[in-house]
């Protein structure tokens, strides 16, 4: 299944609105089982390097590269990446 892509800010807002969300039941956004197990994802960090082949450097045959760093939403269930969807769209549209 495809993860969702987000970028630190937009995780950031996303997880502020589900710490309101489930301030009663904090342990949801603390344990991962438990957010796999409500929540039907856990995130992860990952680090993309782009390289550009444009800015090659003869001399030393390096390449600059820059790093973008996001967070993945990995689904577990389809309903639940609909219903995530669904629910947050508006915030991560918003940039």
């Amino acid at each position: 299944m495809k993860p969702i892509k987000l970028t630190p800010r937009q995780w950031r807002i996303i997880r502020e609105h589900m710490v309101k969300e489930y301030q009663a039941t904090p342990s949801v956004l603390m344990l991962r089982s438990k957010m796999r197990e409500v929540l039907g994802f856990t995130p992860r960090e990952h680090t993309e390097y782009t390289d550009h082949p444009e800015f090659v450097n003869e001399a030393f045959g390096e390449r600059p590269y820059s790093i973008d760093q996001n967070i993945m939403l990995d689904f577990y269930s389809e309903s639940m990446r609909t219903m995530f969807l669904l629910k947050y769209t508006h915030l991560i549209n918003d940039k």
